[in-house]
């Protein structure tokens, strides 16, 4: 009897043993079930991709699926110059945080958008100059994760570069960042530095928000690496902080060269102009923890939460 008993409690542990490995690694195991290869994503080192040219960028699409396996699709264009053949070309997308490093294979694919948009300034062999990204997220821990690209023309064509876009993982699920929101920087320390940079749009909206969208660009420094925010002071010297979105303006690429592909930028802020008078309004680009914020700044005439006028002022 008692050999019956123990037998029956060594199942019982056993079973038990089983079903806590299940509840721990449930994700991992779906994922590596059920996700088809395509789709899965896995944990890498970012300094496993050696670069040897520079790549070049493009987010156009973004949107979740919604379904079980949480998968999010990221679409636009990435390559390196080449005059050589790309029959071979690869893509794969990496996720960094301080959480880990997760790769997901890409598809390539032609996108004559993208290729016009390059072709009078950059050697590209041909219009398989864009990808699809599509992958599971149920496998990666919450947290902000920046996109990276890995592009592998050929043997004497690839890199890795950073995309400049971010997203958010959480108890919601994975999708693009939340830029516009007000962000804590008053203890920081910042370094005066000349930045140049212009608001093409500047209106508040009908929702209260302000929509801001324009350029910017901190000299000799790769767009891509940088985090860009929005420093407005009301009259009654109240000052708030908001972090703005990168997106590409192939205008000031062209004229001032590859590092300010990523000089867009834009955001709709969650600022409540409740004070009629002059607002003042700085750019601040981080770079490596470094803070530098601009000399130059913008003076915001408002009255009745309207826009009436703006100015650009250098100090």
């Amino acid at each position: 009897m008692n050999t019956s008993f123990n037998n029956k409690k060594i199942i019982w542990i056993f079973a038990f043993m089983v079903l806590s490995f299940w509840l721990i690694n449930a994700n991992s195991i779906v994922a590596s079930l059920f996700v088809a290869e395509g789709n899965q994503i896995h944990k890498v080192k970012l300094e496993d991709y050696e670069t040897k040219s520079p790549v070049y960028i493009n987010v156009t699409g973004e949107s979740s699926q919604g379904d079980l396996f949480d998968i999010f699709s990221i679409t636009g264009g990435a390559f390196c110059e080449t005059d050589q053949s790309n029959s071979q070309r690869s893509i794969v997308g990496i996720l960094k945080s301080d959480k880990g490093v997760y790769a997901a294979q890409g598809v390539s694919a032609i996108r004559p958008d993208i290729y016009y948009m390059f072709s009078d300034t950059k050697q590209i062999g041909n219009g398989e100059v864009g990808f699809q990204l599509g992958f599971s997220t149920i496998n990666i821990p919450n947290g902000v994760y920046q996109l990276y690209i890995y592009v592998h023309e050929n043997d004497e064509a690839y890199g890795l570069a950073n995309s400049g876009y971010k997203y958010i993982k959480d108890n919601h699920g994975f999708r693009p960042y939340d830029y516009g929101a007000s962000v804590d920087l008053e203890k920081i320390t910042t370094e005066e530095e000349r930045i140049p940079f212009r608001f093409d749009e500047l209106f508040i909206q009908d929702d209260g928000t302000l929509h801001v969208k324009g350029w910017q660009y901190l000299n000799d420094i790769d767009c891509a690496d940088t985090n860009i925010y929005l420093k407005i002071t009301s009259p009654l010297n109240k000052i708030e902080y908001f972090e703005l979105k990168k997106f590409l303006r192939i205008d000031i690429f062209n004229i001032f060269g590859d590092k300010y592909l990523l000089s867009g930028l834009s955001a709709d802020v969650d600022f409540e102009f409740f004070e009629t008078g002059i607002y003042t309004m700085h750019i601040i680009v981080e770079n490596n923890s470094n803070y530098y914020i601009s000399t130059e700044y913008e003076v915001v005439t408002v009255d009745k939460q309207n826009i009436t006028a703006f100015e650009h002022r250098h100090q």
